[in-house]
């Protein structure tokens, strides 16, 4: 047991030296994968934060919609009869006449004479 303690004591610091270098190539190969992963890690949350962004901007134009057709619905001026809700696909202007074609018609409900009011009001007639 003594002779075992001895050499043992004799052989540690050899191993230990023998095995130094690779000692610290594992930890100098360990730090670069962590910093890796985390420059990884980095780059994946600055493209989630991009696609956030624009998800949220997008949003945001939604809610301003969505407001913009709650105050057209809420309007007074068409209280008592069936509202359509259209859009714009041209619109032609000119010194004596606004003009404005919209993807509606008979078969939806829209009539000759029924107003066309947009979140501030009426702004003008079918034709």
């Amino acid at each position: 047991s003594n002779v075992r303690y001895l050499l043992n004591s004799m052989v540690a610091p050899i191993q230990y030296a023998a095995n130094m270098p690779r000692s610290m190539f594992d930890g100098v190969f360990e730090r670069f994968n962590t910093r890796q992963a985390l420059v990884e890690g980095n780059r994946n949350l600055k493209r989630e934060v991009l696609r956030l962004k624009s998800e949220l901007i997008l949003l945001d134009q939604y809610k301003e919609e969505n407001q913009r057709l709650r105050k057209l619905l809420g309007s007074s001026f068409v209280r008592d009869e069936k509202k359509v809700v259209t859009e714009v696909m041209a619109v032609d202007t000119s010194p004596y006449r606004h003009q404005v074609v919209i993807d509606k018609g008979q078969i939806d409900g829209v009539y000759v004479g029924q107003p066309v009011i947009n979140e501030k009001g009426i702004v003008g007639q079918v034709t």
